[in-house]
């Protein structure tokens, strides 16, 4: 049965945009300061272009994919993984480690982003090498997004569709650094 191996886990439908008009994001978010603000079990959407096509761009946030896996359908279907990391915590690739026995050994790579929301890396105990090996050796896409911080806040609640806009061009071929 697709969306199972064992356990239930996420499945890639490569007849997503085809079938339904629908992007769906899953956006993990490793340090739980992002999630708390952004939102937990977050649902928000955003007509997006594609290819001459107009697409509803869904993301949903997590810390864990186990998180989502307790209350979405049997078949939890997306067509694009994001992490958002935070190399200042030495854990983020481990929580991404953590998420990946989750993800049905089907889906694509090429489907799945590492994000550094501030590309900086000062007093980070995760170096860019880290991040880019760990990609690597995953054959995962990496982003080192530019996010600007406001009030001393990313104001991610904000920037949550762009930032997932902007990871599924990359994943597409679409270059983008900035997000603003």
């Amino acid at each position: 049965m697709a969306g199972y191996i064992g356990e239930k886990r996420l499945n890639y439908f490569s007849k997503a945009l085809t079938t339904d008009g629908t992007l769906n994001v899953l956006l993990v978010c490793t340090f739980q300061p992002y999630l708390e603000e952004i939102g937990h079990n977050l649902y928000v959407t955003r007509e997006v272009q594609r290819e001459k096509r107009t697409y509803s761009l869904k993301v949903h946030t997590c810390k864990f994919i186990t998180d989502v896996l307790e209350y979405m359908p049997e078949e939890f279907y997306v067509d694009y993984i994001v992490f958002l990391l935070k190399p200042e915590m030495g854990n983020c690739l481990t929580e991404v480690s953590n998420n990946l026995m989750w993800i049905d050994s089907n889906f694509p790579k090429e489907k799945i982003c590492l994000v550094n929301p501030n590309a900086t890396f000062l007093d980070s105990t995760v170096s860019p090498n880290d991040i880019w090996e760990f990609a690597i050796e995953h054959q995962f896409n990496v982003i080192n997004g530019q996010i600007k911080k406001q009030n001393g806040f990313f104001n991610l609640s904000k920037k949550i569709l762009n930032l997932a806009e902007a990871c599924c061009g990359v994943m597409e071929g679409v270059p983008m650094v900035n997000i603003v």
